[in-house]
């Protein structure tokens, strides 16, 4: 091939090549351009006077992006009259807020939405601000106790759970029940402690979580299940257990029947007395006999099971229920390698 001859040609087809290959690339770049350009938005803040609702900056934070470029940033009142205007128009209903203009479709954020033509976020802690300018979330209780009665719940830990699990507690009123008459006839109380909670229905699990074992009176939540309680009508206390543990002295590998307590204690249940008998003395082989134990060491539970709602149905996957009502021990499967003895 003369080489000279044909060098004008193979120049002009590089060139067509040449300028083909950029045509294609130019139109990635401009593309390039446009769809990674950073997403220019207004930003306006609708800000309360509540100092223990959420810290809308950390929301805010999530717009320090590269992918995002703030144009504009306001905070304004929510109820200021430009706030009002707004709040109307984008249908926000909890503050401290977020409205996002600009190139919306370009971003993604977690827990804002779509409202016409902005991003939208409205506070999702409790407490917030409505709408009327109230906040919600406020909780009050009425802790009604029993000061005369040594083995009753200590109800209070209840309270100290909610408050673990984000509730706010605006008050808290502690009367004994010798000075609640009242509210006693008034909210049907038959036992105590009792709590009266008012307010938690905006922490919706909370509220669901308690409201399964409550009843709600005049826009009250009554708890009165916390075990042992005392019973207004006879001044009795209930939920009272008693363990015996059967044990065998010859047995020196055996496991310690007294694991029994914790596991117990561990359902809820309140361990009044406890009483150790032995298989070669006369009480333990009489109850040996009357139970037809054929395992050791084992338990014999005895007390005020009603109280425990439940709990009977769920003992029978560990051992009997006799005809007195006693729950004995006896799958001993469950011990996992513990040693046990046949008698």
């Amino acid at each position: 091939m003369d080489f000279k001859q044909h060098f004008p040609i193979l120049v002009l087809a590089i060139s067509l090549l040449t300028l083909t290959s950029f045509a294609v690339t130019a139109t990635k770049y401009v593309g390039y351009l446009q769809t990674e350009a950073p997403a220019k938005i207004s930003v306006t803040i609708l800000t309360t006077d509540c100092e223990i609702c959420e810290n809308i900056n950390i929301i805010r934070s999530k717009l320090n992006k590269d992918s995002i470029k703030i144009t504009s940033e306001i905070g304004i009142s929510f109820d200021s009259v430009e706030g009002k205007v707004l709040t109307t128009e984008y249908g926000i209903e909890r503050f401290p807020a977020i409205i996002i203009k600009g190139d919306t479709e370009k971003i993604s954020l977690s827990d804002f939405s779509k409202n016409k033509e902005a991003l939208i976020y409205e506070s999702k802690i409790v407490p917030y601000i409505d709408v009327l300018g109230e906040m919600k979330g406020k909780v009050t209780i009425t802790q009604i106790t029993a000061d005369d009665c040594e083995k009753c719940a200590e109800i209070g830990v209840i309270v100290d759970a909610l408050q673990g699990n984000g509730m706010y507690l605006e008050e808290l009123i502690v009367i004994d029940y010798t000075e609640a008459s009242e509210l006693i006839s008034l909210y049907e109380i038959e036992n105590v402690p009792v709590l009266l909670i008012e307010g938690l229905s905006e922490y919706t699990d909370l509220y669901q979580a308690i409201l399964s074992t409550s009843t709600e009176i005049n826009g009250k939540i009554v708890y009165q299940e916390q075990v042992p309680y005392l019973q207004l009508s006879n001044k009795e206390v209930r939920g009272l257990i008693n363990l015996t543990y059967v044990d065998d002295p010859t047995c020196e590998n055996c496991y310690d029947p007294i694991l029994h307590k914790g596991a117990l204690q561990q359902l809820g249940l309140y361990i009044d007395v406890e009483t150790t008998v032995y298989t070669n003395e006369s009480l333990g082989l009489e109850l040996i006999t009357k139970y037809n134990i054929t395992k050791v060491p084992t338990v014999i539970i005895n007390g005020d099971f009603d109280a425990y709602i439940g709990f009977s149905e769920f003992w029978i996957n560990f051992g009997t229920i006799e005809s007195d009502s006693s729950h004995i021990f006896r799958e001993m499967k469950v011990l996992e390698g513990q040693e046990f003895k046949e008698i």
